[in-house]
């Protein structure tokens, strides 16, 4: 494991993660439901909803690729310094 691969994956993970952020935010707008709850079927049927719908499908389902394909020692790297960042707070 090189510095150089495990810092690649880390921009890599916070582009993945901004990406579904970003298109979490989008469906909330889009969709009238409140956090967890149900969307109603008119908005469902809505272009938008579509759209931002499969927008956020197909980034989490990057996201999801990406962690499966992403080595163990870079994961237990990257908890081990979000412990040491929380516990420097």
């Amino acid at each position: 494991m090189t510095t150089l691969e495990y810092l690649t994956y880390k921009e890599e993970s916070k582009e993945l993660n901004k990406a579904i952020e970003k298109a979490e935010i989008t469906l909330s707008l889009v969709s009238d439901a409140k956090k967890g709850g149900l969307v109603s079927d008119a908005v469902k049927s809505s272009k938008e909803y579509k759209k931002a719908n499969l927008a956020f499908k197909v980034a989490f389902k990057e996201y999801r690729l990406f962690n499966q394909l992403t080595p163990k020692a870079f994961k237990i790297r990257e908890s081990k310094e979000r412990r040491l960042e929380m516990m420097n707070r």
